[in-house]
């Protein structure tokens, strides 16, 4: 018997990692409507909105109620359905009209529900026992019934083949399965896992497995086993063009020279590893589950997760996962400009990855900020990600009149961008990077197609300026910050400030900042905007089109000691860090 040992968290008797596995990360929501539109909606709330195929358009938006998204589908009348779930396992069932007028809603109890819709409009509900249920499209009750009872203690998701077949997948507790013959893993392989939580805790491992039912009277095709040595759970299923299942979820790797999870022969390889800990995770099995044809798993040298799946009409694999490694396997020099920190500082940062068909390469990746339907990303962009403002904020967020830089590449000397038709000014441009200004005539507004030489790079939520201090501008066009104890101040001279040679007082001091516009009213503060400064002097620096504004103003109204700067424009604040000016003592 293998013994597994995952330090703290035991919550009721489920161990912590599988919490992280299954319900950390928000996912965001997107189906095509039989018209071609979109329906979006996202997991942390119950917002649904369609919008036109080029997503630029909003037709109708429904607020959020309580609870979160589970699962969305379009219907074959043109229309959606939406599936949520609230605290005590409430699950609602509620349709919409191609129009956006109600047609049904219907409550029960179920944990953990997903759903899928068949050709005829009829829905099929799954939950954590595969208990599974078919409604019609009126929400009336046709059918139930429990399938693997307490064996199932999460899902992955449910989908139906074109051919009749209803594939789910999630994950397996304590009690064995009963595997089909044919299966192609028909012995769970991982063993007794340890948690700690006052008292150590042993428990089996979970692990993966995914299933085939007769969409109709939802008896038992084929079942099989799916995972590694040590502890795996499943997070998503589609079915690829040819009906046949793919799942992505993490592993558990104890041991650094262990594998994890099966690679078959000639899938793309993870990255050497430095260190244990989850795994993503990615198998095609034929439609019987019989075999499984390619299967992989990915990490770099920290860890890393799949959260939603999706297989494009060519049989790829499009992915959405957050990692926190620098190397993690991926393409337009992720680890040197976008990849997460290292060390005690390590963040996770969402990722998009498309995968080959025959799971033999990385075909594209691409960072953002929340983690989206993997439908809505473009993994052929040269841009790789856009962050706003020097930040590592990589949400669509941006604002007019700001400094946006984009990462990746290979860029051009002769590459143009327009953000919705609108030329949009570059400040610096290399290789792997391009820095760049929102311009203020754009407006505000979301969805805005920021396009690189005629191809769509970015969708971006354009909101107004909100000024934001800086302490330096480099020779590259980079904007430096400094973090909470940021100085932004140069002396006339030009010569940086720094944390020990403070300004004087009486002497002229530049300051910078972004975002800053000044055709509205500008004020300029000192002491936490207690105190405003009577006389300074704005204006653009030559060449930031209007974007980066230098202050010049004297330290006689500061009387020593350490002086915190804030902005105030058209009645917005420079933020929560403010910029520090230090008054050293008169030089005799």
């Amino acid at each position: 018997m293998r013994l597994r040992c995952y330090g703290e968290g035991m919550r009721t008797g489920i161990p912590l990692f599988l919490f992280l596995a299954g319900t950390l990360f928000a996912q965001q929501f997107a189906v095509r409507s039989t018209d071609g539109s979109w329906y979006l909606g996202n997991s942390i709330n119950a917002t649904i909105e369609k919008r036109s195929a080029d997503l630029s358009t909003q037709f109708w938006k429904v607020d959020g109620d309580a609870g979160a998204t589970r699962g969305l589908r379009a219907t074959p009348d043109g229309g959606v359905a939406r599936l949520t779930t609230a605290n005590a396992r409430l699950t609602k069932l509620a349709a919409w009209d191609a129009g956006g007028a109600v047609s049904f809603v219907k409550d029960f109890l179920m944990s953990e529900p997903r759903m899928a819709v068949d050709s005829s409009g009829d829905f099929l509900i799954a939950g954590e026992s595969l208990r599974i249920l078919r409604l019609n499209r009126r929400g009336e009750l046709l059918a139930e019934k429990s399938v693997l009872v307490t064996q199932v203690t999460s899902l992955a998701g449910i989908e139906l083949s074109a051919d009749g077949h209803l594939f789910a997948a999630g994950v397996a507790g304590p009690a064995a399965l009963n595997v089909t013959p044919d299966a192609a893993q028909k012995e769970r392989r991982s063993g007794l896992c340890i948690a700690v939580f006052r008292v150590p805790y042993a428990y089996p491992c979970f692990s993966g497995w995914v299933g085939r039912f007769n969409a109709v009277t939802f008896a038992l095709e084929a079942l099989t086993y799916l995972g590694g040595v040590d502890e795996n759970f499943l997070n998503a299923l589609a079915l690829d063009p040819e009906g046949q299942p793919v799942v992505a979820g993490v592993a558990k790797q104890r041991l650094a020279d262990e594998e994890p999870y099966p690679r078959t022969p000639g899938a793309a390889a993870p990255s050497p590893r430095e260190r244990t800990g989850q795994v993503m995770t990615l198998s095609r099995l034929s439609a019987d589950l019989s075999q499984v044809l390619h299967s992989t798993w990915l990490a770099g040298s920290d860890e890393a997760s799949a959260v939603a799946l999706a297989v494009d009409p060519s049989g790829r694999l499009l992915i959405s996962g957050t990692t926190t490694s620098p190397n993690f396997p991926a393409t337009v020099d992720w680890t040197r400009v976008c990849g997460p920190r290292r060390g005690a500082n390590a963040i996770s940062w969402n990722f998009g990855l498309r995968l080959s068909a025959s799971f033999d390469r990385i075909e594209g990746t691409t960072q953002f900020g929340e983690a989206v339907a993997p439908a809505l990303i473009d993994f052929d962009t040269r841009a790789n990600c856009i962050f706003n403002g020097g930040s590592y904020d990589f949400s669509r967020q941006v604002a007019t009149g700001q400094i946006v830089a984009m990462i990746g590449g290979p860029f051009r000397a002769d590459d143009r961008l327009t953000l919705n038709g609108l030329h949009v000014p570059i400040l610096y441009r290399s290789e792997t990077q391009i820095n760049f200004v929102i311009p203020r005539e754009a407006g505000t507004g979301i969805d805005f197609a920021l396009e690189l030489s005629g191809q769509l790079a970015r969708r971006l939520d354009v909101r107004e300026a909100r000024p934001a201090w800086i302490w330096n501008i480099s020779d590259d066009g980079t904007l430096s910050y400094r973090g909470n104890f940021q100085i932004n101040a140069r002396r006339a001279d030009g010569s940086l400030n720094s944390d020990r040679n403070g300004i004087l007082p009486g002497e002229e001091v530049l300051a910078y900042a972004t975002g800053i516009d000044l055709a509205k009213p500008l004020q300029l503060f000192r002491s936490f905007y207690d105190k405003p400064l009577a006389n300074f002097q704005a204006e653009y620096v030559p060449g930031s089109f209007e974007s980066v504004v230098q202050f010049r103003f004297r330290t006689a109204e500061f009387n020593g000691g350490l002086n915190v700067m804030g902005i105030v424009n058209a009645g917005s604040y420079s933020g929560s860090n403010p910029g520090f000016i230090w008054l050293g003592p008169p030089v005799p």
